[in-house]
């Protein structure tokens, strides 16, 4: 339960940063980058959270289905407009996976050199 309230708790604190310190980053982004820092400086050790995180990614799936459900509100739309979609997906997933490939890559190259490999 304390894994689950202080998720929430960051979850909260990026929301409340968002609106009354009017940093330009939507509150769950804000609240992502604070549990990240807190978790990298030590301030929340990792098995305060690490089943909670378990739990959520386990069921992540249920959170999509009003997305889901409210595509089906726009099916004409996204009928008409399929190959774009299917297009911008591609290309943006493409994407994702070759700059995560590259800095992967920049990431073990410069471990090897620090490592005198």
């Amino acid at each position: 339960m304390r894994g689950f309230a202080i998720l929430l708790g960051f979850l909260l604190l990026g929301g409340a940063l968002n609106r009354y310190a009017g940093l330009p980053l939507p509150g769950n982004v804000l609240g992502f980058l604070l549990l990240a820092a807190g978790l990298l400086s030590g301030l929340v050790p990792m098995v305060w959270v690490e089943d909670a995180a378990h739990f959520l990614l386990r069921h992540m799936v249920l959170f999509f289905i009003p997305y889901i459900v409210s595509t089906l509100v726009y099916f004409d739309l996204v009928a008409a407009q399929f190959w774009p979609i299917v297009l911008a997906v591609l290309v943006s997933t493409m994407a994702v996976l070759l700059v995560t490939g590259w800095i992967t890559q920049f990431w073990v190259r410069k471990r090897r050199v620090a490592d005198g490999g």
